[in-house]
């Protein structure tokens, strides 16, 4: 009879344990599947990034191509009017050579060379400090006087 009892307390533990590791004990196949979560969500991360860069360059040469034929329009309007327009009338489309530089220059060419960016102080000539000045509200003392 002792060895029944023995048996059953086996058998009782033994399925206590195998449902008690089912329970409490899935950390392997969760982490698992959290592992497979991250990588998941990570490529359509990288993916989303690459979309963006790809919108952003593509917008950027689609604006430079807006430029280039608005620049196009332009100069054909202006031979136009140059053309079949009377004198005083053409004379008055008649451009600055800055002007003339910026529309004819060459498409391809590196346009760092003519962009000057904003500046964001005013420029107060050579003899005045301007804002940015590294002496800029500072004052000489006389150092003679100690």
């Amino acid at each position: 009879m002792l060895w029944i009892i023995g048996s059953v307390c086996f058998l009782s533990g033994g399925i206590a344990g195998i449902l008690a590791s089912r329970l409490f004990g899935s950390d392997e196949v969760r982490v698992q599947h959290l592992q497979e979560l991250i990588n998941e969500l990570t490529a359509k991360h990288e993916n989303y990034k690459q979309d963006v860069h790809s919108h952003f360059t593509d917008t950027a040469d689609l604006i430079n191509t807006l430029n280039d034929s608005y620049r196009d329009v332009y100069l054909h309007l202006a031979k136009g009017a140059h053309d079949f327009c009377p004198e005083h009338v053409s004379e008055q489309l008649q451009l600055s050579a800055a002007a003339k530089a910026i529309l004819h220059r060459d498409k391809n060419a590196s346009s760092e060379e003519t962009y000057q960016p904003p500046r964001d102080y005013a420029d107060k000539g050579e003899k005045k400090v301007s804002t940015l000045a590294e002496n800029y509200g500072l004052h000489q003392t006389d150092e003679t006087s100690t």
